[in-house]
C-alpha cells in the first residue's frame, strides 16, 4: 500500500533522475560544441572534458524558467600553455562561448 511519504520519496528520486538525465545530455552537447568551436579556430581541447561552474535560471519573456548552465574548459594554441575558456548552454542550445586571450602562432 502505498502512503504519502512513500509517494514524495518516489516523486523526489523521479526529479533527481530527470534532472541527472538532462544535464548529462546538456554536458555532451557543451563538449561536442567546444572541441568543434577549438577545431575551428585552429585550437586544440585539453583534456576531454568540461567543469559544470554555474546553474542558473533563465526565463524568456513567454516561457518558464530555464536552467542556465555554464561549463569551463581549458585549450591551447601551442601545445605549452593552457587557456581557459566557458560554454554557455540552456538545454541542449549553445548560447555563447568564450575563450580567454591567447596566443596565436
Amino acid at each position: 500500500m502505498l502512503n504519502l511519504g512513500i509517494l514524495v520519496w518516489l516523486t523526489i528520486a523521479a526529479a533527481a533522475i530527470a534532472f541527472w538525465w538532462k544535464s548529462d545530455a546538456s554536458k555532451n552537447h557543451a563538449l561536442r560544441h567546444g572541441k568543434n568551436y577549438c577545431k575551428k579556430m585552429s585550437l586544440q581541447f585539453l583534456d576531454d572534458s568540461l567543469v559544470l561552474r554555474k546553474l542558473s535560471l533563465f526565463r524568456h519573456t513567454s516561457q518558464w524558467p530555464k536552467l542556465v548552465r555554464t561549463y569551463s574548459f581549458e585549450f591551447t594554441s601551442t601545445g605549452e600553455q593552457r587557456y581557459s575558456g566557458e560554454i554557455t548552454v540552456v538545454g541542449t542550445r549553445v548560447l555563447e562561448v568564450h575563450l580567454e586571450p591567447h596566443y596565436l602562432p
